[in-house]
């Protein structure tokens, strides 16, 4: 058994809520808001992707080497469209502005959304 003065131990206190602090602000920083972005292919697109991909493989990799850009992939077989996950709003829309998937007219529609994920 621990022994204390009768006020009990203010360093252990101090050090025991410090440590509280920290823990709490940890979970707070791993849950931050991610942001999600969706693309729809527009008709016609998949006979075009092939020839805007290596631009498009290059800002995905520039993206996540800057560690803004967490996954990123087709959704569906044949795609139908595609999904990323970002770390803010400014680098999704950031990424989305120079996408030559985009300003090429592949992607008819494109929209991003808040998720906090529990698991990643």
């Amino acid at each position: 058994m621990k022994q204390t003065a009768p006020l009990g131990n203010t360093f252990s206190v101090c050090r025991d809520t410090l440590l509280w602090l920290v823990y709490r602000w940890a979970l707070l920083k791993i849950r931050i808001m991610k942001i999600v972005s969706f693309y729809e292919m527009a008709p016609g697109a998949l006979s075009k992707v092939m020839d805007h991909y290596p631009v498009h493989r290059a800002r995905l990799d520039e993206f996540h080497a800057r560690g803004v850009l967490l996954m990123a992939g087709p959704l569906g077989n044949p795609p139908e469209g595609a999904m990323a996950i970002f770390t803010t709003r400014e680098a999704a829309e950031e990424f989305i502005k120079g996408d030559p998937f985009v300003t090429n007219d592949l992607v008819s529609k494109w929209r991003l959304v808040e998720w906090n994920a529990a698991f990643i």
